[in-house]
């Protein structure tokens, strides 16, 4: 599932941008 990894980078990489 491509799909579901590309929604747990992108919640990663928000929370990230959040958290910076």
């Amino acid at each position: 599932m491509k799909a579901i990894i590309v929604i747990i980078v992108f919640t990663v990489r928000k929370a990230g941008v959040l958290a910076g």
